[in-house]
């Protein structure tokens, strides 16, 4: 049992849950799922159930999707796989922000040796559910290719909503707020070529700090591995990890300390 966190979210379109097993007579099965994400917030882990022991599931994030092809990669997972049936959840080693609202398109990939159906999904069953079936977010395939998705859900041949859940936490949460390291301040701001950095540690720390783009996508980090107790100043250039300018825009600045996590809006013009 893991602790209540009142700042997160789940998000999923499974009502009633999971209810039985869908696919293509195959071992492997593919769906992209689209969730609305609320501006300032972060997605922070994903779940989905396994049909089948042992299972392998696998994701990949994305901005795009036209019913032909994903574009626009966020994130990806390295496949996990888990011996029994259950509900899995899996964290991100590095959470996506937006400080935008925006559309993100998940493609999950699951794979059940010996099993032709490895999508857990929920449909209505007389007599024992009667969920409200979505409609235009849920799309599967069985290979992942282009232009083999099929859409599923209310007005389909495939009236079904998948089992699978995004969690997601405000971009600055309570938690960050009493935890975090103090008087984070960010300047100039906006910023053009550089961006001066400055808070103060309790206790000598490693620190960990991180830019992320409108898409969620992180543009740069850099880890310190033991700063010193006191006030801190990082300077940094206002560089991608390629070394490239910063294209103008709002970006969010995380920084990670043994003390927790504090985050800041910033802008950069040229």
């Amino acid at each position: 049992m893991e602790p209540f966190n009142s700042q997160e979210r789940i998000l999923q379109y499974d009502d009633v849950g999971y209810i039985g097993d869908w696919g293509f007579g195959s071992s492997t099965a593919h769906a992209i799922i689209r969730y609305d994400i609320p501006a300032g917030y972060m997605i922070t882990r994903i779940g989905s159930y396994t049909t089948f022991q042992p299972s392998t599931v696998s994701y990949s994030f994305y901005s795009n999707f036209d019913g032909v092809s994903p574009t626009g990669l966020l994130a990806q997972t390295e496949p996990d796989t888990h011996p029994y049936y259950g509900f899995y959840v899996k964290t991100l080693p590095d959470p996506l922000y937006f400080p935008s609202a925006t559309s993100v398109y998940v493609h999950a990939r699951f794979i059940t040796p010996g099993h032709g159906y490895p999508l857990a999904v929920e449909y209505a069953m007389a007599g024992t559910a009667n969920p409200i079936i979505s409609s235009r977010v849920a799309w599967i395939s069985p290979s992942g290719a282009d232009a083999s998705w099929m859409a599923v859900g209310a007005g389909t041949n495939s009236p079904i909503d998948l089992c699978t859940k995004l969690y997601i936490s405000p971009a600055t949460s309570l938690a960050d707020e009493m935890q975090s390291p103090a008087f984070v301040n960010i300047f100039p701001n906006p910023a053009r070529n550089y961006l001066n950095i400055s808070f103060s540690l309790k206790a000598a720390s490693p620190v960990e700090l991180c830019l992320y783009n409108q898409k969620g996508q992180l543009v740069y980090s850099q880890h310190y591995p033991n700063l010193p107790q006191g006030q801190q100043q990082l300077h940094i250039y206002a560089i991608d990890a390629k070394g490239k300018p910063l294209a103008s825009g709002v970006y969010l600045c995380r920084i990670t300390t043994a003390e927790g996590s504090q985050t800041k809006k910033i802008s950069v013009i040229k």
